[in-house]
Parts: C-alpha cells; sequence; structure tokens
C-alpha cells in the first residue's frame, strides 16, 4: 500500500508536465522532399520538410533530412541544430551521430576562418572595430569565453557598443567571474543609456554580486519604473531585499560570502551540494549523474527528467545515458499506463465520474494517446444530460489542440471565453490556436499580449507571440519575443525551433523579394530601361547565387549600358564553368556592340567556320565584315545567307545590309557620291565688359565621298569691334575627314581671312581625334588664326598679329564613375611672345543626371604684353558641376558651372553655361548655348558673355 502511494505521487509530478502536441502522419511531404533532394533542390526540399516537421514532430527523420538540406546550403548553424533535435528522438541512430559530428566539426572550423579572416582585416587596418567584436562572437559560439572576453575587449577600446552588444560583453564576464569589472562598466552604460531597462536590471545583478544592497535596490527599481513586471528585475528585487531566493545561472552570492565570517553552517543535503556544484560549474557531467540518482532516491521525477534533458547533448549515444534515459522512460510510461487502468476502471464504474476522466485524459495526452482521450470525453459529454464543467471542456479543448483537431478545439474555446473571457488560461489556448492555424491572428496577439502583461514570463504565450508575428511576416517583432523567451529558458527546444523558423521565412521572405526584384529588372530591361534595370540586377546578384542564364541577361544589361568590358568578363567566367553556344554567341555580339571590330570578326569567323550555323551568328559576321570594310567577304555572306534561307524577315534582315554596302571602284564612287551631306548654319557672339565684341556667322558643309573619306568647306563673315575701333572679315575654307577605323578619325581644313582693308592672311586647322564610345576621348590639333580672335583682345584688332596654337584635351570614365578630363594648349604668338594654359578636371556622378568634381588650371607667359592677357603665373582652384536638367528622345537641356578662387588676387570667379538641343525634324536639329563668366584680370575685373547657335541639317 505504501509503495502505490508513492507511486501515485510519482503520477501527480509527473502530471504537471504539459503534453507537446503531435502530428498524424504525413509521409507525402518525406517523399516529395527526398525526391527535390535528389534533384538538388534544397530549398523546396526544406519548405516540404516544414510540413512535415509540423505533422511529425516526434519522428527524427524529418529534423534529420532538413538538416542535412541545410548543410549542402552551408547553413551549418541550423544544420546542427536539427541534427542535435534528430538526435535526441533517435539517440540510437548511428547515422544521425554521424552526420551531427561532422556537420558541428565543420562549423566549428568554419568560425575559425572567420576568426582568421578577421584577423587579416585587422593587420591590413587595425581601426575597424567591427573586426574585433565578430572574432569575440565566434570565440563565444565556440565556448572559449576568456578569449571572447580580450577580444570584447579590444572591441570596446575603439568603439562605443549599443546596449545589445554590452548585455552579451557582461554576459561573458559573469561567465568568467570578472563581476567587479562588469559592474563598472554597466554603471558606465547607464548612464550612457539611462532608459534601458536591461542594463538597469544587469547592474543590480553585478552590485548584488558585489555586495552593494543598496545600489542594487536602486538599480532594479529603476529597471522596473522604465518596465513594470520585468521579471528578470522583480526576482533581483526581491533578492537584494532579503525575500527570497531565485534559482540563477550564476552564484549570486560568490563575492559576498568572501568577505563576510563564515558562519557554523548546518549539515548540507546531498541534492543541495549537487545542485550548487552544478550552478557553479554547469558542465559537470559526472555531478549532473550524481544529481539524478539522488533525486530519483526521493521520487523527484520531475526534476530528473529535466536533467536528463540537459545531459542529452553531451551524453546521448554512450552506453551509460542511454541505459539510464531508457531506464526512466520505462518506469514514466508504466506509470503513466498503470495510472490510465485506473482511471479507466473508475470511469466503467462511473461514467459521469468527473475527477476520473480529468485524470484519464491527462495520463493519455503525457503518452500523446489523444484519440483515447477525446473518445472519453465524448463518452461523458454523451451521458451528461447537465452543464459541463468548464475544466472539463478545457481539458476536451487541450486534447482536441494538441490532436490537431483545431476546429472543434476553437469552437469550444471560443464557448469557454464566452463565459469567462478574462480566464488567463483560455486567453492562452484560444492565442495558440490561432497562431497554429494561422486564423484570426489579431484576436489572438490580443488575447497572448494580456496573457503576457499578467504574466511576462509565460514561456508559451511568447512563443506563441513570436509565431503570429512571424506569420504575419513581422520577423523584427517576431525575433523580439524570441529573445525575451529566452531571458526566462534560454536552452528551451521551442525557443531554438522558433528561431529556426524565423531564419528560414526570413530567408523565405528576402528570396521572394530578389525573384520579384529580378522580375522587375527583366521588365524594365524589356521595355528599354537599361539604367533603371542595371541595379536591380546588381542587387540580385550580389544576395544570391545567380544561375548562368541571370548571368548572361546581366551581362546583356551591361552591355546596353555601354559597360562592355564587365559584361565580356562575365560571359568569360561562364564559359570558363560551362561552354554554352549561346554565351559564346553572346560574347561575340557584345564585342561588336562595343566597337572593337577586330574582336567580334575574329569570334564570328570562329563561330561559323567550328560549325555554328545560325542565322544570327552569319548575319553578325556579315555585318563585321561590313564594318571591317570587306565588303566582298561581306556580300558572299550576305547572298549565302539569301540562298539557305526562306523565312521572310530573316530575307529581308539581309537584302537591307546588301543594300548598305557600297558600290565599289569609280562607278560605285558615281554612283553613291556624295553618300551624305550635312549642312551647318552657324551663328556666335562674344562681349566682354572692356569693350571687345566678336560676331560670327556663315555656314559650314560636310559632304561623304568615300565610305572613310567626307569633304568639308566653309564661309564665314566676321566682325572684330572695340569702342574706337571695327574690323570686318570673310573667312574661306576648304577640308577633309579621314576615318581610319570606328575610333580614329584625322581631318585638316584650309582657307584665309579676307579683311576689309584688301588684306588676307591664311588660317588653317589640322587635327586628330580618338574616341571609344563615353569611355576615353583624346583629341589633338593645331590651329593658324587671328590672334584677335583666338585670344579675344580689343588691342589685337587690326594689328595683323597671328596665333599658332597646338591643343591637347581628352577625357576617360573610370568604372568606378570618376571621371578624369584635362586640356593643354601651347600658344605662339607672332610678336615673339608664347605662353601655355593647363587645366584638368576630377568629377563624379552624384546623382543620375549630375555630375561634379574639382578643378585646377593655370596659364603662364614668357612675357607680359599690354596688348592682350599674358600673366607670368597664373593658377586657379575650383568646383564644378553639370547637371542634364532635361532629357527625351527629341530634347536634351543642360546647365552648369563653376566657383573658385584665384590666390595671386584672392578673388573668386564664376562661370554658369545653359546649352539647349532639340531636334525640329527627323533631320533637322537646333543647338544652342549662352555662358557668362566673371573673374579677374591682372587688377582689373572681367566679365564675358557668348551666345552661340547651330542647325544641323541632313540632306
Amino acid at each position: 500500500m505504501k509503495n502505490r502511494l508513492v507511486q501515485l505521487l510519482i503520477l501527480i509530478v509527473l502530471m504537471l508536465q504539459t503534453p507537446s502536441f503531435s502530428q498524424t502522419p504525413t509521409e507525402s511531404f518525406k517523399t516529395n522532399a527526398i525526391f527535390q533532394m535528389k534533384n538538388g533542390r534544397y530549398g523546396e526540399a526544406i519548405d516540404l520538410l516544414n510540413k512535415f516537421i509540423s505533422a511529425e514532430p516526434k519522428k527524427y527523420e524529418g529534423f534529420h533530412l532538413r538538416g542535412l538540406c541545410y548543410e549542402q546550403r552551408n547553413q551549418l548553424e541550423m544544420a546542427v541544430f536539427d541534427l542535435r533535435t534528430a538526435r535526441k528522438l533517435a539517440p540510437n541512430n548511428k547515422q544521425v551521430s554521424e552526420d551531427l559530428a561532422r556537420m558541428t566539426k565543420t562549423w566549428y572550423a568554419q568560425l575559425y576562418q572567420k576568426i582568421e579572416g578577421h584577423r587579416r582585416e585587422i593587420a591590413i587596418d587595425p581601426s575597424i572595430p567591427i573586426n574585433y567584436l565578430e572574432i569575440g562572437k565566434c570565440y563565444k559560439h565556440l565556448g572559449e569565453w576568456m578569449t571572447a572576453e580580450i577580444w570584447y575587449d579590444e572591441y570596446i577600446k575603439r568603439e562605443d557598443p549599443s546596449p545589445d552588444e554590452v548585455i552579451r560583453y557582461t554576459e561573458i564576464l559573469a561567465k568568467n567571474n570578472h563581476i567587479e569589472k562588469g559592474e563598472r562598466i554597466l554603471k558606465k552604460y547607464v548612464e550612457r543609456f539611462p532608459n534601458d531597462h536591461r542594463l538597469w536590471s544587469r547592474y543590480g545583478y553585478f552590485t548584488l554580486w558585489l555586495g552593494k544592497n543598496k545600489i542594487a535596490i536602486e538599480a532594479f527599481e529603476n529597471a522596473l519604473a522604465k518596465r513594470p513586471f520585468f521579471k528578470e528585475a522583480i526576482d533581483g528585487l526581491d533578492l537584494a531585499r532579503g525575500k527570497g531566493y531565485t534559482y540563477t545561472y550564476y552564484d549570486t552570492a560568490y563575492y559576498r560570502r568572501s568577505k563576510e565570517n563564515k558562519l557554523p553552517q548546518q549539515q548540507e543535503y546531498a541534492i543541495d551540494r549537487l545542485y550548487r556544484v552544478i550552478k557553479n560549474n554547469p558542465n559537470d557531467i559526472e555531478a549532473r549523474y550524481s544529481l539524478i540518482n539522488e533525486l530519483w532516491k526521493v521520487n523527484r521525477m520531475q526534476e530528473v527528467s529535466e536533467q536528463i534533458d540537459f545531459l542529452y547533448n553531451f551524453e546521448a549515444g554512450k552506453p551509460r545515458y542511454d541505459e539510464l534515459s531508457t531506464k526512466f522512460y520505462e518506469v514514466r510510461d508504466s506509470l503513466y499506463n498503470e495510472s490510465i487502468e485506473v482511471a479507466r476502471g473508475e470511469l466503467d464504474k462511473d461514467p459521469l465520474n468527473k475527477n476520473a476522466l480529468l485524470k484519464f485524459a491527462e495520463m493519455c495526452g503525457a503518452l500523446q494517446r489523444y484519440d483515447e482521450a477525446i473518445e472519453a470525453f465524448e463518452k461523458y459529454f454523451e451521458s451528461n444530460t447537465g452543464a459541463i464543467d468548464p475544466k472539463v471542456r478545457f481539458a476536451y479543448s487541450q486534447a482536441t489542440a494538441w490532436n490537431r483537431d483545431y476546429p472543434r478545439a476553437i469552437e469550444q474555446m471560443d464557448m469557454l471565453l464566452k463565459e469567462e473571457p478574462n480566464n488567463l488560461n483560455y486567453q492562452l489556448l484560444r492565442g495558440q490556436l490561432s497562431a497554429w492555424t494561422g486564423l484570426e491572428l489579431e484576436s489572438g496577439q490580443t488575447l497572448l499580449e494580456n496573457v503576457i502583461s499578467a504574466t511576462p514570463s509565460s514561456l508559451p504565450a511568447l512563443i506563441s507571440l513570436g509565431y503570429i508575428h512571424l506569420q504575419k511576416g513581422e520577423f523584427e517583432n517576431a525575433q523580439v519575443y524570441s529573445d525575451l523567451a529566452k531571458q526566462y529558458k534560454p536552452d528551451d527546444e521551442s525557443i531554438v525551433q522558433l528561431d529556426s523558423d524565423i531564419e528560414v521565412r526570413r530567408l523565405r521572405a528576402e528570396q521572394d523579394r530578389l525573384f520579384r526584384l529580378l522580375d522587375e529588372a527583366r521588365v524594365d530591361f524589356a521595355n528599354n530601361g537599361c539604367e533603371s534595370a542595371l541595379p536591380k540586377f546588381q542587387e540580385y546578384i550580389s544576395k544570391s547565387e545567380p544561375t548562368n542564364s541571370v548571368l548572361l541577361e546581366y551581362a546583356n544589361v551591361l552591355a546596353c549600358t555601354k559597360d562592355y568590358d564587365q559584361a565580356i568578363g562575365i560571359l568569360n567566367q561562364i564559359l570558363e564553368q560551362e561552354y554554352t553556344p549561346e554565351v559564346d554567341l553572346a560574347r561575340a555580339r557584345i564585342y561588336y556592340w562595343s566597337g572593337d571590330s577586330v574582336a567580334a570578326l575574329s569570334e564570328f569567323q570562329r563561330l561559323v567556320y567550328s560549325g555554328d550555323a545560325s542565322f544570327e551568328s552569319r548575319l553578325l559576321l556579315g555585318d563585321s565584315y561590313t564594318r571591317m570594310r570587306m565588303y566582298s567577304d561581306a556580300r558572299a555572306i550576305y547572298d549565302s545567307l539569301l540562298d539557305n534561307t526562306s523565312d521572310s524577315l530573316e530575307i529581308s534582315y539581309v537584302k537591307q545590309r546588301l543594300s548598305w554596302l557600297p558600290v565599289t571602284g569609280w562607278s560605285g564612287f558615281a554612283f553613291s557620291f556624295p553618300s551624305y551631306m550635312i549642312l551647318y548654319p552657324t551663328f556666335y557672339h562674344y562681349n566682354d565688359n572692356l569693350g571687345f565684341k566678336y560676331t560670327t556667322y556663315g555656314l559650314r558643309g560636310e559632304v561623304g565621298a568615300l565610305s572613310f573619306l567626307s569633304l568639308t568647306f566653309s564661309s564665314f563673315r566676321g566682325t572684330l569691334q572695340s569702342n574706337s575701333m571695327r574690323s570686318d572679315h570673310n573667312t574661306l575654307t576648304v577640308g577633309t575627314y579621314i576615318r581610319l577605323s570606328d575610333m580614329v578619325v584625322i581631318g585638316a581644313s584650309l582657307g584665309r581671312n579676307y579683311y576689309q582693308t584688301g588684306i588676307t592672311a591664311p588660317v588653317s586647322e589640322y587635327f586628330i581625334r580618338i574616341t571609344k564610345d563615353s569611355t576615353y576621348s583624346l583629341y589633338a590639333s593645331n590651329t593658324i588664326n587671328d590672334a584677335a580672335q583666338a585670344l579675344t583682345s580689343l588691342n589685337l584688332i587690326g594689328r595683323g598679329i597671328k596665333s599658332n596654337i597646338y591643343r591637347f584635351s581628352g577625357f576617360y570614365h573610370l568604372k568606378s564613375g570618376l571621371r578624369v578630363s584635362g586640356n593643354y594648349a601651347l600658344i605662339q604668338i607672332s610678336d615673339g611672345n608664347s605662353g601655355q594654359t593647363f587645366d584638368i578636371r576630377v568629377g563624379k556622378k552624384f546623382y543620375p543626371d549630375i555630375i561634379g568634381g574639382y578643378e585646377y588650371s593655370s596659364t603662364v607667359y614668357a612675357r607680359p604684353s599690354t596688348l592682350y592677357f599674358s600673366p607670368g603665373a597664373s593658377e586657379t582652384h575650383a568646383a564644378w558641376a553639370d547637371w542634364t536638367a532635361y532629357k527625351d528622345s527629341d530634347m536634351t537641356f543642360t546647365a552648369g558651372g563653376r566657383f573658385g578662387i584665384i590666390p595671386a588676387n584672392n578673388f573668386l570667379f564664376k562661370t554658369i553655361y545653359g546649352q539647349l538641343v532639340y531636334k525640329l525634324l527627323p533631320n533637322l536639329t537646333f543647338s544652342g548655348s549662352a555662358s557668362y563668366g566673371d573673374t579677374v584680370r591682372e587688377i582689373i575685373g572681367y566679365s564675358s558673355r557668348s551666345l552661340s547657335a547651330t542647325i544641323t541639317w541632313f540632306l
């Protein structure tokens, strides 16, 4: 009889455990997941396994398979968590243990690699604080607490930590028993962050451990003033006032006891001694085994269960642990089964025995035999014609909820809440049902928040709130509740699972966002939005593992934005991994677009003559021959295409290109001359505050003679004028342009100035220009003309002084977005003087339509002259900017200017300008510009204005 009473006592203790619900088997999820894994689709497999685990949380296979998926995706932290859970469910499974050991080893190796990587960063630049912090975190993960503290110390020397980092830092200090150091740190940061209740609470504990009870009480009261019902602070305040004892991970009285006189101690019981040993050293495995034996002797089986669960992560798979856990679960299950049979017998005698029913349901729930419990409840309801006791209905709701019969559970809970709306147990379960089903999330959240307000340490409520926010896509809020739950039971498996689910959902949400971003980028590109598509492709590629097809799309976008070098580099990278004709053709196509005719021709020849008989590759080979002016070869390719295609669209493409080929020989010249003609009516006016005015207007023309040769002519009327003098002249020139390649053009023009006095003077210009799209440009020229026009000086009018100017200019666009440009001029004047001007600009785009930067310029003449501005040495420093204010297919308006200082005169100067280009008709374009400048020459203020207008008319 005595043994029977003891067994019943054990049953009562064990019945206090909250049963975890099971799922009905859903093998199709697992089968489909294995299929996805075999095909390398680990993300899809994880989604299926999440459903399987939700349905079968007691089966190790789901956690094992999901861990293997995470391992393949290199998410080793989540993989290790899943394998630990799988080993707990199947402690004797050799494969699970081997996989867990392998993943743990790899994860630790990655942590050490991460440490080495940050060490290298420190060697390069030791001033960056984040590297020290990350190393400290890695050592914390590895359990090397002293080393972690050293690196946190280095981090705090370089940067003030956030409150979160202070909390983590003091956890390490507490682990290492560096309490006084932690107290100093916390005192500093509660002053810096006076509204953070966590820091005040932690400061209270550290001062309490040092015996400073008065300060500790003030700290805990400050924490509670900012966050009432903060359990950590409530417990600490009780300790500081001597009202009770709360079990803490660290020995909170260690320092105080070391400073007090030792009093005669009473006999210490074995269980208390072993708890104290474990508190000082949680990893003392032998002490835990001894504690289990002592607890078992006095039938404290709930505490035995807690210790066995803790030892699982360290001892599972070892004979000693396996034998002990097997024995424990056998004893526990036998007691449960015996209690079930006793309760069943009582119910058979009296179907309305409420107490027997509740005991029967509770024991069945402990063994996850929910169907039997539900059947017993339903028999009770059929037999009971009176009112149902709320306790019975609540237990029935629990059983149906654990059995995943959510609609029935919700129906019962709604009935209970209607009768007792303020019952916290009812609110908790109803809120959990909302979290599990994803239905009525807002009302479920309200109920759970009510529970938290009354009992802040309710772990089920905190975790359920986390899942409600997770289902709403509010990942940060979900993490907040997970972190709150960790304050009360950091090692709880349900918290680990919540963290894992948050991370998985967060990754999935980010993945979905990236796929939407990729779709938007594709739509932009299809609608000729290269510039808007580019940053979207770049973000997608930087945050995902793009396939070769996506990289090919990205390369085409880069080519569209004229970043040909990077596009070709990406295609080369793809071809190194796996050769595909599509990518090879795309690379050749980009060579063609970039203007590299030699490389394009070589690539298309290789493709076509190695067996690529596609229409596009042969058509582009013909185009490459045309661009290289190998017209007979191009014609042969086009004729071959006509002979081998019947597609009307392809035929139209080929015939169009044949029509573009020039007719060769003299007959071709006679037939095609002129191949084009452009007329440029032009007007230009310049004046300054000294009375100098220069106006010219006339016509310039350009005629295409051959495919590489153009002829030019011009006729202008000009006027040089001051307050006391006027000189009119006509200028006639003829010239030629020769295009040596797509990038190189040379030219020359010769002519004469005819003055009203009957005097004539030669004018000439020679130039060479090398340009590659908008990447770079080089220009060199030599110009001979009237010095009055070149130097804009009124004192040179009518004197017949000539200027001979050599100019060199260019620009280069770096891949980083930086733009460098410069100009140099050597000026030789027929009066024997000479000078040099030089300027350089460095700038970068700050917005898509604004570029700006710094400019330096200098002017040096051999000797000063009273006839024109000729300083011995003058330099300026300025900031400049250009703004494309408006741009579409028909009109472009640009404005800009510069503002700087002339150090020699201590004078601020400025220049502003505006430029308009407007397409009046498809073959008629107007260009106009205006500028104003304000500077100083010698010691005299000088301002100037200019206005120009040109019409470009294609005939």
